[in-house]
């Protein structure tokens, strides 16, 4: 879109950040180009409810997958024992319905917008292998595919949690020594220069330098420091570490936005929304490997007719094709790499990723760049 500088989606925070230029293009216009591809937008969303909503809809997807896997177990064992037909079919009608219920609705999502992936590959090859009388190895292809999205959105639930966990940390308001007395301040209103009061067992809002007062800080949500750090006056110290003795008081060196805390939650939130390497090359090969199957498919069926085979047999073959052609060590490998970057692993190595680099840059004295042109930052349900 014009006007239009810059985009970063992090679907792990479920949110994006829109850098444009207000001369040439509106916020409502960007809002309704959003809205037109079926995303919701929450200015101020409410993280309880949203939390709820996500268990909910996750709990829904468990569910989904526990009747899929019971469906496909029920038809199989019906097959194998020669009971009713009418229990083996509805068995894996049970499978069918369930499986491909989200992968279904994905497909069709993605159709709208003149696109395919793996989503309408599994759907078809399930279908092809129901037409062919194979209805088990359909109702497998559906199972790893409804189990692999659901540990995928769990993998990402948990890492938005973990994001959620790093924000907490940071006070919302400080007492700040304003004509000998304390008063409350919001910390985006705390300027480089103010004096601000730490009790025991405070969190520390901001960065600064200890001015008077000496005790311990627990610097282990920061720096994994294990031992409490002694601070007296002439000591750094850092927003979102816990004051554990003795009364501080601290003059700000850093504004909210500078401060070290804020500085690791944007480096995690980066380090959750990047993709590795083969998970890039795997999402920019996905949709010429799906239309190269189902060119693969319709000429498996076309040529042989063409030469004169007969209908069923080159169909069960290519049909056949398909299915072994669908990708489900692919499917099921990606909430593997998703929660390779989740809690634990979020918790530890992104934060560890983080507060290393943080480590580097803390003798840095140059203010984070900025970007020309207004920035938005949109929550998505």
């Amino acid at each position: 879109m014009s006007g239009v500088h810059d985009v970063d989606v992090s679907f792990r925070t479920g949110s994006a950040r829109i850098t444009y230029d207000e001369k040439v293009i509106s916020e409502e216009t960007i809002r309704d180009a959003v809205r037109d591809r079926n995303v919701s937008i929450q200015d101020d969303p409410d993280t309880t409810t949203d939390e709820v909503s996500t268990r909910s809809e996750l709990r829904r997807e468990a569910v989904f997958v526990g009747l899929t896997l019971f469906g496909m177990v029920t038809g199989l064992l019906t097959g194998w024992l020669s009971g009713p037909p009418l229990l083996m079919w509805a068995g894996y009608g049970v499978a069918y319905v369930f499986g491909g219920w989200y992968g279904l609705k994905g497909a069709i999502e993605t159709l709208r917008h003149r696109a395919v992936d793996i989503d309408l590959l599994m759907i078809v090859a399930a279908v092809g292998a129901l037409s062919i009388g194979a209805p088990f190895e359909g109702a497998m292809l559906l199972f790893l595919f409804s189990l692999s999205n659901t540990l995928q959105h769990y993998a990402i639930g948990r890492s938005r949690r973990a994001i959620k966990s790093l924000i907490e940390m940071r006070p919302d308001e400080a007492q700040v020594l304003r004509d000998g007395e304390e008063v409350t301040v919001p910390i985006d209103d705390v300027v480089v220069g103010d004096v601000f009061v730490v009790r025991p067992g405070d969190r520390i809002p901001l960065d600064g330098v200890v001015t008077s007062g000496e005790g311990t800080v627990d610097q282990a949500s920061l720096t994994g420091e294990s031992v409490p750090v002694p601070k007296e006056s002439g000591d750094e110290v850092f927003g979102g570490t816990i004051n554990e003795s003795g009364s501080l008081e601290i003059e700000v060196t850093r504004q909210a936005h500078e401060s070290a805390i804020s500085r690791l939650i944007d480096m995690v939130e980066n380090a959750q929304s990047e993709k590795a390497p083969t998970q890039r090359l795997i999402d920019r090969l996905e949709q010429p490997y799906v239309l190269g199957v189902f060119a693969l498919t319709i000429a498996a069926i076309g040529l042989p007719l063409a030469l004169g085979s007969e209908f069923t047999s080159t169909f069960y073959r290519a049909m056949t094709l398909m299915v072994a052609a669908s990708p489900c060590a692919v499917i099921i490998s990606r909430p593997r790499r998703s929660s390779r970057q989740s809690p634990p692993a979020a918790d530890r190595a992104s934060c560890s990723r983080a507060a290393n680099t943080w480590r580097r840059q803390r003798t840095s004295t140059r203010s984070p760049s900025t970007r020309r042109g207004r920035s938005r930052e949109a929550i998505h349900s």
